[in-house]
């Protein structure tokens, strides 16, 4: 009976989209903290660590994908 890696087909299905959705939540955590409290310093660094952790968690996701091609039986 061949393994199965649940966790991995899930990130190699959906990983981008987890980027993306992990990103919009510190960017819109930032722009918030900008809006009601006026910590302009903190929604720069949220910003900047939106963007950050989208590209880190696609990288990840891209090479989970190729995991997943390559070595996995389909």
């Amino acid at each position: 009976m061949p393994k199965t890696y649940p966790a991995v087909q899930l990130v190699a299905r959906h990983g981008r989209q987890l980027a993306i959705a992990v990103s919009a939540v510190i960017a819109i955590a930032s722009v918030t903290a900008l809006l009601f409290q006026g910590a302009v310093i903190v929604a720069i660094a949220g910003l900047v660590a939106a963007v950050a952790v989208w590209g880190f968690l696609r990288l990840l996701a891209e090479m989970v994908e190729v995991v997943a091609e390559t070595l996995l039986p389909r």
